[in-house]
């Protein structure tokens, strides 16, 4: 995921554009279960979750993943794009280590919700990224283990809070929301209502 710093901290925006952001719960169990499928195609165990580059070369091939300068992506951190009939993971250089491992598993989600004949919008593909880099069986084993601690759950899943904080709603049903300027992002239980402020 990529943050935006915006000069302004204030957000408008009506319940129903908030809502559209998020995914409703029957996609986030259709999600789930492609997370789990694709590392079952890549022979590895969601209970102990890999790096995103080793799913990404088990399903696409050896080459799927490529680093470029900074240069040659100026407007976003990553993408995916297709190479003869080959798909490739194109990623820049500079992106935080936190977020490396979301921003492959971002670009593999495209490839795979594609492939699976699904719509590939941008809510999905950050949600299947999110059960790629901490899938729900290893998450629940962590968050036994370390607490809900964002920072200690984030260096555990090599990721950011932000990502742990989501998986966290979305596993646990916590009703959350996460809050930076432009973006109001919820999770948790779907008949739980904000109150008004």
């Amino acid at each position: 995921m990529q943050i935006s710093h915006g000069a302004s901290a204030e957000f408008e925006c009506s319940e129903r554009e908030e809502l559209a952001e998020d995914l409703l719960a029957p996609e986030a169990e259709v999600l789930e279960g492609v997370a789990l499928r694709v590392y079952d195609e890549a022979r590895e165990d969601p209970y102990d979750p890999v790096s995103p580059v080793r799913l990404a070369r088990a399903l696409i091939g050896s080459d799927a993943v490529t680093i470029v300068p900074r240069h040659a992506l100026r407007t976003t951190w990553a993408m995916l794009v297709r190479i003869g009939d080959r798909a490739h993971i194109v990623v820049r250089r500079d992106v935080p280590e936190g977020e490396l491992g979301h921003t492959i598993a971002h670009e593999l989600a495209h490839w795979v919700l594609r492939r699976e004949g699904m719509r590939d919008t941008e809510e999905a593909c950050d949600y299947l990224a999110a059960a790629l880099v901490a899938p729900t069986s290893a998450f629940r084993r962590a968050l036994a283990l370390l607490g809900p601690k964002l920072a200690r759950l984030a260096k555990a899943f090599r990721t950011t809070e932000t990502l742990v904080a989501l998986r966290w709603g979305e596993i646990s049903w916590t009703p959350l929301a996460l809050v930076r300027p432009g973006r109001v992002r919820v999770r948790g239980q779907l008949e739980f209502v904000w109150p008004p402020e």
